[in-house]
């Protein structure tokens, strides 16, 4: 085998300095004794590794960022020596290639004292040839990374960018600036993995596997890759092996495949190793057969090297292209998670020269087609994804980087927070412009888990100078290099060229903010479909986000193409026409979520709302006493311009909050109650083909519009989402005065007939009046089930005294156990009695009899043996996961461990062990409970811990009812029952702690 791979992953060693203060060759020099600088992780990066160290306080702790912002101004470098005991054989098609993942940003790399090259893009990888310079033995890698202000003081400032003039010439991460929903955390350092890799004679540069159709119970793909030989290889035959195995190990397809050039020089002779079908005719091969032997004597021995022939391929010759169609029988498909099973398979890639195999590339493969129809059949615009034929409609959410310090982010965040999302009933994520293009383990996720991905080129919100070769060629490079890497990935399903750009220049052009060309326009309508056309020809790209205008409107016009809702919240007032003064409306009518109503957009790619981060995400990075409505720290956490938007949609909706309970609980259920409002409203829709809420996540702990918060613990719209996001979805239309009127949607593949049932109670569980409704056969799509008046529904009760429910009780078994409740009048006009609330707890699974009296001792005892002096050996015993911030706290010996029991965990393992049926869960317990006197609305289930599961929680409970909720751990991890029962707290907005009742333990 030619190829050997080295991983320089680990521990580096970092130091800072005055930028220019030490030669660069002192400080790359392999005898430098270093033993004196700090250690840090890569991937990681410096602010991270000086946070473990405690040398800074957390960035994310009060206003510490603030007191971080020096690490920008430094010169920080990276060492780690290593040991190569692999080949070295000196022949001239011998090579050495030192590989980045991640280098953040202005990065000179030397090895042994040699520079060897740099870089100046975070958004891609970086590859050097080292082959004149590594060596046997003991080898040592340097990083220098410059400050950036140098690289761009002295650049031309353009008219817009927003929140800092100076990103545009920066190819960077823009949330790194600070952005309206996180502070500015300019990272910089090593973000990604290292690996050092031999090769011989040649390597394969990229595989491609594309399905071309599906049709009778047959896939056909296109399958290409392209190879580099290196100088000195003899003239040896390339020959490529592909192979496909599907989940179980059969194979699909088996196939020898020669050089394209070779067989062009042929005149149409055949080859060695040449299928005997003519070239273009489909190879269909019998099960588990293969179409194709290999030639003679191919296998896995070493090559004969005394048979190598003495002259060398022709300097022409550098790269070689291979390309087959290929047919695979009885596929089985990738489909998105409620669509199906999103079924990979294994692709290996084998490249020989001559007998001997030199290279090997293993990747996932989905058989699928997909496609963006921008016209339906009746020839109106629209805007909709079709998977295997079959419509989908996009439900889903906008990702950010899932922490502002990108390079230290876990595996195991990026799998909790996918799964979050899809059981959300989200199968479709848009990777925001402002962030990274993500690592391999988030499209990883995707494509297990079926989840679609609208991927976007990271330009967001400025002007970008296109008009400069230098910068434009930094961009092709980027554009290149990750189009490459992604585009084989079954979830990617467009590609967009930036956020918000070609709309928000006509906006401040019309404003007269901006006054200059639209600088940047090249890269999204030339640069980028350039390279697309070649590289990646047959997936949708849409060159920006909003984008597509009829008639004299704005490019965010809801009759064509995407749509970005800003008139909730931002105050944006539409229709408005190109090139016309934009208008915002800061009023409760201005802002208020009922807006959504008016939007008859065909796909909705950004609208939402903020809410409060849970109280243990607050507390946890507040200092103590500043978990206060209205103070300095609890507006820090807001990064949003002019915070009255928040205080006047909940003015609206809830009232203004008068305390830190109320702005929790009123912003948490006005969030909550306005994306339900929001999504039915979309979904109804018959033309819409999507609705992706802008956010699912935080990066670091704020008030924000996401769903989730920076501990991994969802807001209450989360949980609204498990329904209103539902592929069956059952919904109330109303507004007061107006009927109630009753929806069903079914974005399934199948017609299922429904039958729902509204009741209508008084607060205090009364019963009003109920009734049913039946479809008129199967329901595909959005389906009125039919309407009741509103005084009939009543029965002259009170409208601020009722809540109505819905639910299914018959038809499909998606279905079977659908509710939600709705209320009739706006939050603030209800009149709630106080309602109380009683809990209890189990615990399930099998355990040992004396677990919880351990757990209880190891509660109670914490503080005392945190302040032991072995308080790390014992930390670093502690497995329970409700102990890990204490553990983090009391050495950073514990804070490796915890990282690497999570962040190198096999992603989903938690998830794989919870979707076994029938299988014990150990580490869950159930928590009951009951309503009485009066409706208890949003009831709360709270934890003082991060990455807790509940299976519901922000419900509302009638009295004399009772609901049990199962509490676990994202990552399955042991979750303490007396914990548990010592520190969960139960409320509702208009019951203020629920009382414990004590229950029988029992294993199940």
């Amino acid at each position: 085998m030619g190829r050997e791979i080295v991983e320089l992953n680990g521990n580096w060693r970092i130091k800072d300095f005055a930028p220019g203060a030490v030669a660069s060759q002192e400080n790359a020099a392999p005898g430098l004794d270093d033993r004196y600088w700090m250690t840090g992780r890569v991937p990681g990066d410096v602010h991270s590794a000086l946070t473990e160290r405690r040398i800074v306080d957390s960035p994310y702790y009060g206003h510490n960022d603030l007191k971080s912002r020096w690490i920008e101004e430094r010169e920080w470098w990276y060492r780690r020596g290593f040991e190569y005991d692999g080949e070295r054989t000196g022949e001239k098609a011998e090579r050495f290639e030192l590989t980045f993942e991640g280098l953040d940003t202005f990065a000179t790399v030397f090895v042994n004292g040699h520079e060897v090259g740099t870089a100046s893009n975070m958004l891609m990888p970086h590859t050097f040839d080292v082959t004149r310079v590594i060596r046997r033995g003991w080898n040592m890698v340097a990083v220098r990374f410059d400050p950036l202000l140098p690289h761009q003081r002295d650049k031309e400032r353009f008219d817009w960018s927003s929140y800092t003039k100076e990103r545009p010439w920066l190819r960077k991460a823009a949330m790194n600036f600070g952005w309206d929903w996180g502070p500015r955390l300019v990272t910089v350092g090593i973000w990604g993995g290292v690996q050092l890799k031999r090769h011989r004679l040649a390597k394969i540069e990229s595989v491609f596997v594309e399905t071309v159709s599906i049709d009778d119970g047959e896939a056909m793909l296109e399958l290409s890759a392209s190879v580099l030989s290196y100088r000195g290889m003899p003239d040896l035959p390339l020959l490529l092996r592909v192979k496909l195995e599907d989940a179980d190990g059969n194979t699909a397809y088996d196939a020898l495949l020669v050089d394209e050039e070779v067989k062009r020089s042929e005149n149409g002779k055949r080859t060695v190793g040449e299928s005997p079908h003519k070239p273009n005719e489909p190879q269909r091969p019998e099960a588990g057969s293969m179409d194709m032997q290999p030639a003679p004597g191919l296998g896995d021995s070493p090559s004969a090297r005394s048979a190598m022939p003495e002259s060398y391929r022709s300097a022409r010759r550098r790269q070689a292209a291979f390309r087959a169609p290929a047919a695979i029988r009885q596929p089985k498909l990738w489909w998105t998670h409620d669509l199906g099973e999103p079924h990979l398979y294994r692709l290996t890639a084998e490249l020989y020269a001559g007998d001997e195999r030199i290279d090997t590339v293993t990747q996932a493969v989905g058989v699928r087609t997909l496609e963006l129809r921008t016209e339906d059949e009746e020839g109106r615009a629209a805007f909709r994804f079709f998977l295997n034929g079959q419509p989908v409609y996009a439900r889903g959410a906008n990702w950010i980087p899932a922490d502002n310090m990108i390079g230290a982010i876990p595996d195991s965040r990026y799998g909790e927070l996918i799964e979050l999302s899809t059981e959300a009933g989200m199968n479709m994520l848009r990777v925001w412009a402002g962030g990274i293009y993500e690592k391999d383990v988030f499209y990883d996720e995707c494509d297990r888990r079926g989840v679609l991905v609208w991927q976007d080129f990271a330009f967001a919100n400025a002007l970008f100078p296109d008009f400069n070769q230098d910068f434009m060629d930094n961009v092709r490079a980027e554009v290149e290099a990750n189009v490459r890497r992604l585009r084989g990935r079954a979830s990617l399903a467009l590609w967009c060229g930036n956020n918000e750009i070609d709309w928000l220049y006509d906006m401040k052009t019309a404003s007269g903010d901006i006054r200059s060309d639209f600088y940047g326009e090249l890269i999204y309508h030339d640069l980028i479909p350039e390279v697309l056309e070649l590289l990646d020809p047959n997936r949708p790209y849409w060159p920006s986000s909003p984008y597509g205008r009829a008639g004299d409107q704005d490019d965010n016009d809801p009759a064509v193409g995407d749509r970005h809702n800003w008139q909730v919240w931002h105050g944006s007032v539409y229709p408005r026409a190109f090139g016309e003064a934009p208008v915002l409306d800061y009023s409760i009518e201005g802002v208020t979520f009922k807006k959504y109503k008016q939007d008859m957009a065909l796909f909705s790619s950004e609208f939402g709302m903020h809410a409060s981060a849970n109280r243990y995400t607050l507390e946890k990075n507040m200092p103590q006493g500043e978990l206060v409505w209205g103070s300095e720290e609890m507006a820090y956490r807001n990064k949003d311009t002019n915070h009255r938007k928040g205080i006047l949609l909940m003015e609206g909706y809830t009232g203004v909050p008068r305390d830190i309970e109320e702005y929790m609980n009123f912003s948490m259920l006005t969030q909550a109650e306005g994306l339900r409002y929001g999504v039915e409203h979309y979904r109804r829709n018959p033309r819409s083909g999507g609705s992706l809420i802008w956010q699912l996540n935080d990066s670091w702990p704020g008030t924000s519009w996401s769903m989730i918060d920076y501990e991994l613990l969802p807001k209450a719209s989360y949980y609204y989402a498990k329904k209103f996001y539902a592929p069956l979805l059952l919904s109330l239309e109303h507004e007061p005065g107006e009927p109630l009127r009753i929806w069903a949607v079914n974005d399934g593949a199948e017609a299922v007939e429904v039958e729902a049932l509204l009741e209508v109670r008084r607060f205090d569980g009364g019963k009003i009046g109920e009734y049913r409704f039946h479809s008129d056969g199967g329901v595909l799509g959005p389906v009125l089930l039919g309407e009741i008046g509103e005084t009939e529904a009543l029965d002259g009760t009170d409208a601020a005294e009722a809540i109505v429910r819905l639910r299914q009780i018959g038809g499909g078994s998606g279905l079977a156990s659908f509710e939600q409740t709705y209320m009739l009048r706006d939050h603030r006009e209800l009149k709630l009695g106080r309602s109380e609330l009683v809990w209890s707890l189990w615990q399930e699974g099998v355990q040992e009899a004396d677990a919880a009296e351990r757990e209880a001792e190891s509660v109670n005892s914490r503080e005392s043996r945190l302040g032991q002096t072995d308080a790390a050996q014992e930390a670093r015993d502690i497995r329970a996961a409700w102990l890990m911030d204490e553990a983090l706290a009391a050495s950073v010996e514990a804070a490796d461990r915890r990282n690497a029991r999570h962040g190198e965990a096999p992603s989903g393992a938690a998830s794989d062990r919870n979707e076994a049926k029938g299988g014990d869960m150990p580490n869950r317990c159930l928590v009951e409970i009951r309503a009485s006197v009066s409706l208890a609305r949003m009831v709360k289930l709270e934890l003082p811990l991060g990455r807790v599961r509940f299976s519901d929680n922000y419900f509302d409970l009638l009295p004399g009812e009772s609901r049990t909720v199962e509490v676990s751990m994202l990552d399955g991890s042991e979750l303490a029952t007396e914990f548990v029962r010592e520190n969960m707290q139960v409320s509702a907005v208009n019951a203020s702690s629920g009382r414990r009742e004590d229950a029988e333990s029992e294993n199940s």
